[in-house]
């Protein structure tokens, strides 16, 4: 009768070979009481019949314990099929959560008896959730659909951070009276955003020497980093600087992947590689028409055999010239005056020194870096370039004495 007051079983479903009960801790305890420690035990037996001359009788035994909750933890559900079980969760205190802002996160409590034995349900609890600062984002109750143990819907809570980034204090507090003083845990909570790739794709030449670096930016600060085909590209990742050297192997395609190890439910940033030789190379002009004695510049732009153009520090490892287009020497050497425009090696300025049409080839010559194979020479499409006489008057020099005329 005395273990009635404190503790309840019944039976509440049942059938031949499965049964089920209903255990309730009826009485609130109070602290200066021992808490109430029980053995049910449970039988289950045939009687003999003729299939089964001897009865089997089969008995087992649940230790129930009544107590007050001696600490609660928070956790959060890294995925939505997550759930905690009761019989090996682990403490979360002292962990950091990086999240995302504009993200709806779900978190829930968990509470320990004082020998840090986790409840099988704590339902009667009361648990309030608080966020700091405020402004960072704003908490909404978040059921638990689905889970195996009955918890309250207070226990799980839900929160959408504001804050593109910064710090926050996720705090939950045993409000009930009969647990004084207040129990609570408290975790932080990073804001970051996704990682960001820079460049997001990339035309690389194919050459031993050549290397181009991806600078990674935003996330956590602790990433993994893989590659879907070892055998078109390596890397090499500096943690200091968040930078990823990329060296081709061959020509291919290949994915440089960096997952956020701390960054919660993050987003996978990756880096589209092309690994190539130019196939194609492009002449342009600033001007086709050029008045004698000035400049245009043209530009050089080489491209893969998918179209997709190498950046200029990818033309490092290239011979690019530009010539005029004639067997004339004399033409060659007084038509026209070219040189190197900026240091990317692919402008060239254009003086126009002699009036008439020219025309100008660029070419690219491509070394293999494989000894024994010799360089391969493209050339461009051919540009004209107008070049007109200046703008003068005949004769440059007038001396005239009152009221005489000239033109």
């Amino acid at each position: 009768n005395d273990q009635k007051e404190v503790l309840d079983y019944k039976t509440i479903e049942g059938s031949k070979s499965k049964r089920s009960f209903l255990i309730q801790c009826k009485s609130i305890l109070a602290p200066e009481q021992k808490p109430a420690n029980f053995n049910l035990k449970l039988a289950a037996w045939n009687d003999a019949d003729h299939k089964l001359p001897i009865p089997v009788r089969l008995e087992t035994e649940i230790k129930v314990s009544c107590r007050h909750p001696s600490s609660i933890e928070i956790y959060i559900r890294r995925d939505e099929n997550q759930f905690l079980d009761v019989n090996s969760v682990q403490s979360a205190i002292g962990e950091t959560f990086t999240i995302r802002h504009n993200e709806p996160y779900e978190f829930q409590t968990w509470a320990f008896d004082e020998f840090k034995r986790p409840f099988y349900n704590f339902s009667s609890v009361n648990i309030a959730w608080t966020l700091s600062p405020a402004k960072s984002g704003s908490i909404q109750t978040s059921k638990a659909v689905g889970k195996v143990h009955p918890l309250a819907e207070d226990q799980y809570s839900r929160i959408i951070l504001t804050s593109t980034d910064g710090e926050a204090t996720l705090k939950a507090t045993i409000e009930s009276p009969a647990h004084r003083p207040r129990i609570s845990d408290e975790v932080s909570i990073t804001i970051k955003n996704d990682i960001h790739l820079e460049p997001s794709e990339y035309v690389l030449f194919n050459h031993p020497e050549n290397s181009f670096d991806i600078q990674v930016t935003k996330g956590s600060g602790e990433f993994g980093i893989s590659v879907n085909d070892s055998s078109i590209v390596k890397f090499e990742y500096n943690r200091a600087t968040q930078v990823i050297k990329v060296v081709p192997l061959k020509a291919g395609y290949a994915e440089i992947s960096v997952e956020d190890r701390r960054l919660v439910n993050s987003k996978k940033a990756v880096c589209n590689i092309i690994v190539a030789s130019p196939s194609k190379i492009q002449l342009s002009t600033d001007r086709n028409v050029v008045e004698e004695g000035h400049s245009t510049i043209m530009t050089v732009t080489l491209f893969e055999a998918g179209n997709k153009a190498f950046k200029t520090q990818e033309l490092r490892l290239m011979d690019i010239s530009l010539a005029l287009d004639s067997d004339s020497e004399y033409l060659k050497n007084y038509a026209v005056r070219i040189t190197p425009h900026g240091t990317e090696g692919n402008q060239f300025n254009v003086e126009g020194k002699l009036r008439g049409d020219h025309r100008f080839v660029a070419s690219a010559v491509l070394p293999t870096g494989v000894i024994g194979n010799a360089p391969r020479r493209i050339q461009s499409n051919p540009v004209e370039v107008h070049v007109f006489p200046k703008l003068a008057t005949r004769p440059e020099k007038l001396v005239l004495s009152p009221g005489c005329l000239a033109s």
